[in-house]
């Protein structure tokens, strides 16, 4: 099940005070290949899954020719997959 924005601001709310200076660390995967600080959260991209754990990533600043796409498909595509929040990780 993957995590909204919603979701992530809910639990963050839940927890006290002293969480408040903790550096937040992005996993790489589920079983903790590796892990990275978090550098970064963009929220002007739209997500284009290849299954249910993985897909692509295009960013909305990009201009048509930036996305490889007459200006009609990228106008499609943009309207046809969901806005997505990064978490940008350091590495």
């Amino acid at each position: 099940m993957s995590m909204t924005v919603k979701d992530l601001k809910e639990y963050l709310n839940t927890l006290s005070s002293e969480y408040d200076e903790c550096q937040v660390i992005c996993q790489k995967d589920p079983e903790g290949n590796g892990y990275s600080p978090l550098s970064d959260v963009d929220e002007n991209s739209i997500y284009l899954p290849d299954s249910t754990w993985s897909g692509e990533v295009m960013d909305l600043r990009w201009s048509a020719h930036e996305a490889d796409m007459s200006e009609e498909e990228w106008e499609e595509m943009k309207n046809k997959y969901a806005k997505c929040v990064l978490l940008c990780p350091v590495n």
